[in-house]
């Protein structure tokens, strides 16, 4: 039986830093993210490519590659154990079963080789939670709950006989096979048409509904945060700049990038307006500027941004915001 206290959150993050070893020097591509994830709500991780996103959720199943990927420093606690201290036949016996992951690209997670109804059973017997016929019909099951016609028939079928949208829907029914408490979701709606986007989006609250998941959706889609998530952690450079509930930060960003973020997106309502960029790229994580990771783009940016890193300070209730000039 759990003894996790139900107030507490499902998963803690505190100061992860993740760093590669290039041939241009050490990239510090996550450096100090905090973040909590509740049961039963979504924290969406919003940012540009190249912000660090998936990174961080890699990271916390500790599936990048070491090296050249090096955990500089921080924690990750997961009912009372540290997941990026486990030892690694402790951590196999988390992985899957207490936290789990959807990733981005179907077909480069799915094994092309193996009928989907057997890679949703592998988990289940792999953890001893059932026998190889008692998983098999299980996965069965799985793929109904998650909306694919004809499961049984499915569950023979190998990835590529499967479309995109079916695919995902299989990623999913495999991620939830073990009842895990943790989900996290990198862009699971990528390169999806609009329809199955939102029957993703459906099945995941559903899941989340039933199960009391805690779920990390990472996206760059500010669409699918305003109707899927709780709260949101907008990263930039390897580090969190603004965090609010949903509403709050959608209606009131208050950090520059967040609001170049916002701008960017076109909407339906009121006068056509010409969408507006946000100046420049991020720069590369073995260069980050002095200072504000984000002056060199923002036209607010003064000599006290060159100079002093600013902290995650609360500019109301819940809401943060990393800069010198936000109020």
């Amino acid at each position: 039986m759990d003894q996790t206290n139900d107030r507490e959150p499902a998963l803690r993050v505190d100061e992860l830093a993740v760093s590669f070893r290039t041939d241009a020097g050490l990239a510090r591509a996550v450096d100090g993210v905090s973040f909590a994830l509740e049961r039963g709500r979504t924290l969406a991780l919003v940012g540009e490519s190249g912000s660090g996103k998936s990174v961080t959720a890699l990271a916390l199943l500790r599936l990048l590659p070491e090296p050249p990927a090096v955990i500089a420093r921080g924690e990750a606690w997961l009912g009372g154990r540290d997941l990026l201290r486990l030892p690694p036949a402790e951590l196999r016996a988390v992985r899957g079963r207490e936290v789990a992951m959807v990733f981005q690209e179907p077909m480069s997670s799915l094994n092309p080789l193996l009928p989907i109804g057997a890679q949703i059973a592998e988990g289940l017997v792999a953890h001893g939670l059932l026998g190889r016929r008692a998983a098999a019909a299980r996965a069965v099951e799985l793929l109904e709950r998650v909306g694919l016609p004809a499961p049984a028939q499915r569950a023979r079928a190998y990835p590529h006989e499967l479309s995109g949208g079916m695919r995902q829907r299989a990623l999913i029914a495999a991620a939830l096979a073990c009842e895990p408490r943790v989900l996290l979701a990198d862009e699971p709606t990528t390169a999806l048409d609009t329809t199955v986007q939102a029957q993703i989006l459906e099945l995941l609250r559903e899941c989340q509904r039933s199960l009391g998941l805690a779920l990390l959706l990472i996206t760059h889609d500010l669409g699918v945060v305003s109707e899927t998530a709780h709260a949101v952690a907008v990263m930039y450079a390897g580090q969190i700049v603004e965090r609010a509930g949903t509403r709050a930060l959608l209606g009131s960003p208050r950090h520059p990038y967040t609001q170049g973020l916002l701008a960017s997106v076109p909407s339906l309502e009121g006068p056509l307006e010409r969408l507006r960029a946000i100046p420049g790229t991020v720069p590369p994580a073995t260069a980050w500027p002095s200072g504000c990771r984000f002056r060199t783009r923002c036209g607010l940016a003064d000599e006290r941004c060159a100079a002093e890193a600013p902290a995650l300070r609360v500019v109301a209730e819940g809401h943060a915001v990393a800069c010198h000039v936000a109020s």
